[in-house]
């Protein structure tokens, strides 16, 4: 998970350094002259480049360089350091970009043939988003050696860090017309400690939703496996493990099982089968001991057949009733719940 923060050089000849982190950020910023100049020579890649400006003040210059940078969610994350100096009103920069100008314009035309694959005629928004997710999570393996981090790596090398998921992420949802917002702050589980981290939030039919395909994809890789514990959590599930800087940000907080539930779609509610969160729905959830020996009594004798369901977490370690048939389950703690287990029980 790369710490990847922005430097500049503030200068006349050359009059201070400081740094700001990449920040989550929307492409939706109106901009002015100089802003729109600077961010047509940020968006076609170059490394020098110069600009004539309607201010002298350095003070002025940085704002403006911030906020074009700002207006442009991917290349927020996409600038590796840049410097610049201002001589009248003429400011000469120099960039380092994480994906190069050729790169950059590979990763744009992979990902329409990606979508042109992955995206079917009839899906409606939430398919797509599932189809994107889950491209990303079976195509990509966490990078442990920590030097992958772009979209670049992630679409063609197929190793990457959170930023580089969350990059491409982006990309392919924005290429099937889904807006969405990359995100940057840190995140803690128990493996890594705290880290710097990517994600993305999502806008799915005017509801927002948290979607990080890092956290959805096992580590180390198990080809094929593809998990859905931060599958459009709310806000205030995700910052559970997670923190980032909200202000500004639409606040995810809406229940993405109830509106499968709901939705008029028959696909939609296949998606909780799918996904495994058909787990958390009510009849699924056993909440009492009583309720939950009820439905132990009930397994079928069909081998290999496979319940998802949840019960509260302290269950897991309680002396379950002998059941008539001989049975293996795995479980994991739920996301958008701490207080249960998410668990996948097969009759053997």
């Amino acid at each position: 998970m790369r710490d990847n923060k922005l430097r500049w050089i503030l200068a006349v000849m050359v009059l201070g350094v400081g740094t700001f982190p990449a920040a989550a950020v929307a492409a939706s910023q109106t901009l002015n002259a100089d802003e729109t100049a600077i961010l047509a020579h940020l968006e076609a890649r170059q490394t020098a480049f110069t600009v004539q400006l309607s201010t002298t003040s350095m003070g002025v210059l940085t704002k403006e360089l911030k906020t074009a940078i700002q207006s442009d969610a991917y290349l927020a994350m996409d600038i590796s350091s840049y410097n610049y100096t201002l001589m009248g009103n003429q400011a000469d920069f120099s960039v380092v970009y994480n994906e190069s100008r050729s790169q950059y314009q590979s990763v744009l035309q992979g990902v329409k043939r990606v979508i042109a694959r992955i995206i079917k005629p009839g899906m409606d928004v939430y398919q797509k988003e599932k189809a994107i997710h889950d491209y990303v999570v079976l195509n990509t393996a966490y990078d442990l050696s920590l030097q992958n981090y772009t979209a670049y790596d992630a679409l063609f090398q197929h190793s990457a860090v959170c930023q580089g998921y969350a990059m491409l992420t982006y990309q392919l949802l924005n290429a099937a017309g889904i807006p969405n917002i990359l995100i940057s702050g840190t995140a803690t589980n128990s493996t890594f400690g705290t880290q710097s981290h990517a994600w993305n939030e999502v806008d799915l039919n005017g509801k927002w939703y948290q979607l990080d395909t890092t956290w959805d994809d096992p580590v180390p890789n198990q080809p094929g496996q593809v998990q859905y514990n931060y599958f459009n959590l709310t806000s205030a599930q995700m910052a559970k493990d997670h923190r980032w800087n909200k202000n500004g940000l639409p606040v995810a907080n809406t229940n993405f099982i109830q509106v499968l539930e709901h939705s008029k779609n028959p696909q939609d509610r296949q998606l909780l089968t799918q996904t495994g969160l058909s787990a958390e729905e009510p009849q699924n959830t056993y909440s009492t001991w009583s309720s939950f020996e009820v439905f132990l009594s009930k397994l079928s004798t069909v081998q290999g057949t496979v319940y998802n369901f949840r019960i509260p977490y302290s269950f897991v370690n309680q002396s379950w009733p002998n059941l008539n048939v001989n049975v293996s389950f795995s479980y994991e703690r739920d996301t958008r719940n701490s207080r249960y287990a998410l668990v996948t029980l097969t009759v053997t």
